[in-house]
């Protein structure tokens, strides 16, 4: 059973919610986590889940190309930007939120 402040939600009651008799058809759920493995194997079952999608960490080639989204006229520094990227250590979200601190007023 999980808690989170009053609400209590079971392992049965997601399984029901997601596909039991009152479950909705032709309808799209999307469910994350950081933690596959440790997720009960009812709950990933194969046609429960018909797809996996594995988010890396972001790349040289991804950061540059977030870089030059949000500062288009910068393509010079977002090749040094990248110079040292830590590859595999940074994840897009991160990366997103590094725009948020940068400042290249000229």
């Amino acid at each position: 059973m999980l808690r989170s402040g009053n609400n209590q939600v079971t392992l049965s009651g997601i399984l029901n919610a997601i596909d039991g008799i009152a479950a909705q058809e032709g309808r799209i759920i999307v469910m994350t986590t950081n933690y596959k493995e440790k997720l009960d194997a009812a709950l990933i079952r194969p046609g429960r889940v018909d797809m996996c999608a594995h988010f890396s960490m972001a790349t040289r080639t991804q950061a540059r190309n977030m870089f030059e989204k949000f500062f288009a006229d910068e393509k010079e520094l977002a090749k040094e930007f990248v110079a040292n990227w830590p590859e595999d250590a940074i994840s897009m979200a991160q990366l997103q939120g590094f725009h948020r601190n940068t400042n290249l007023n000229h």
